[in-house]
């Protein structure tokens, strides 16, 4: 996790906690009109990473062909900004970590007839609901300190897969009351998988374009070290998949992964190709559609392959596989068999000096998983 974002949660447990307590006295009864009733823009909060900022695609992609007529935003993190105008370059975003007082004054003005608060633990976002006063101001009723600023609230599922939990925000704004019946539904909500098949996205840098074998793509990094495995096992991996099925290896990652990713390509024998640091976001989209399989964490790579409907192996330490990992049909979960995991809930993680979650993970895991793909994908 990089300094700035352990900034900004420390910074919403302080302030936050406390803004968020002060609007109780000034909560309003219960909104009882639809979405359909309201006139006048929609806003979505989607705080988090590329990963959280991925899973949310299906509800605004379902919001976009329900309201065509009407404006849809995104207040996210400026880190995530990439992804949205991307996949949906229709939908406006607004960053809340660029200019806060200007964003203050523009959340006030843009008179929304509902915000979509997805955030389910963390202070800020509810506080940002709060102040566009919008009549429908939706969120989950999981963290009792923040609660008061909405006009509705819904339930969430920690067991429930993300991009799907989402979905009870918007079954709240056009009021169906029983999101579990496919038949109270006036629309058929989006899959994640396959999403940005479509997007417009850039060309490879040549010396990637050129190569002709058909590529597996690993992922060196995680937001937390928790979610690696080791770098040999990973290589080990690499030699195998090269060696069995004649695949061209590159690893992917921020500088920051630089160095485990070259612990990746010095085990794999130099098969491995280190691509730290050179590739924009869209360009690792671009690469992960190239890409046969990509293998990666729980983390960016392994949602935005999904998202452009390649196959992957995702690993899971910390993580919830039934809440972020992949359908059966789009790829295969590998975990270590420990009591204590999955421990990651609502951005954070147990501190671990000893994260057997992924160092119990074997090449044998990783090889397996990989054999059954290609098997699947060739019948």
């Amino acid at each position: 996790m990089n300094v700035k974002v352990k900034f900004l949660k420390f910074i919403d447990f302080t302030i936050g906690s406390i803004v968020s307590s002060l609007l109780h006295s000034t909560q309003k009864a219960p909104e009882q009109r639809s979405l359909s009733e309201i006139d006048g823009p929609i806003l979505v909060i989607r705080p988090g990473g590329i990963g959280d900022a991925i899973m949310l695609l299906p509800l605004l992609k379902t919001l976009l062909e329900l309201y065509p007529q009407r404006d849809i935003e995104v207040l996210c993190e400026r880190r995530n900004e990439a992804i949205f105008k991307i996949a949906l370059p229709h939908i406006k975003t607004v960053c809340y970590d660029k200019k806060s007082l200007s964003l203050i004054t523009y959340l006030r003005r843009r008179k929304y007839a509902v915000v979509l608060d997805t955030e389910q633990y963390h202070n800020f976002s509810a506080v940002f609901a709060k102040i566009t006063q919008a009549p429908l101001r939706i969120g989950f009723n999981t963290n009792p300190g923040r609660l008061s600023p909405y006009t509705r609230l819904v339930g969430y599922n920690t067991q429930g897969p993300e991009d799907k939990e989402f979905f009870r925000l918007l079954y709240s704004a056009v009021n169906v009351r029983d999101e579990s019946s496919a038949d109270t539904l006036p629309f058929e909500s989006k899959q994640r998988a396959g999403i940005m098949k479509n997007a417009a996205l850039p060309d490879l840098p040549e010396s990637i374009d050129q190569i002709k074998s058909e590529i597996l793509l690993v992922h060196a990094g995680g937001s937390i070290p928790q979610k690696r495995c080791p770098a040999k096992i990973m290589a080990e991996m690499c030699k195998f998949a090269n060696r069995e099925f004649g695949l061209e290896v590159i690893v992917i990652g921020s500088n920051a992964d630089n160095k485990y990713a070259q612990e990746i390509v010095q085990h794999s024998n130099n098969i491995a190709k280190n691509y730290c640091g050179q590739l924009s976001l869209a360009e690792s989209a671009a690469l992960c559609k190239k890409a046969l399989i990509v293998v990666g964490p729980d983390s960016a790579v392994a949602h935005l392959a999904i998202a452009v409907g390649t196959h992957v192996v995702m690993i899971f330490g910390p993580g919830n596989p039934v809440k972020w990992g992949p359908d059966e049909n789009q790829g295969i979960v590998v975990q270590g068999d420990v009591m204590c995991a999955p421990c990651s809930v609502f951005g954070y993680t147990r501190r671990c000096s000893n994260p057997e979650c992924t160092k119990n993970i074997t090449s044998e895991h990783l090889i397996g998983s990989l054999r059954s793909i290609l098997n699947k994908m060739e019948n």
